[in-house]
């Protein structure tokens, strides 16, 4: 049995649950993984956005909207 601490942040998400937590849909987000937006690692066979990717990714929008800004 594994012990989750709630307080604790996952440190990768699945696809599913990065789509939600961004209110993206499934096929947007699918779309900026073949884009190269956002990177994906195989976790066992499984795919799962890490948490420091995702945070280069959130980055990245930020440098955009300055730039068009």
């Amino acid at each position: 049995m594994t012990h989750t601490d709630q307080k604790t942040p996952l440190e990768s998400s699945t696809i599913p649950n990065f789509a939600k937590r961004h209110s993206l849909s499934l096929s947007t987000v699918y779309r900026l993984i073949k884009e190269g937006d956002v990177l994906v690692t195989k976790i066992r066979g499984l795919s799962r956005i890490l948490k420091s990717d995702e945070v280069i990714w959130i980055d990245s929008l930020q440098k955009k909207t300055h730039r068009e800004g």
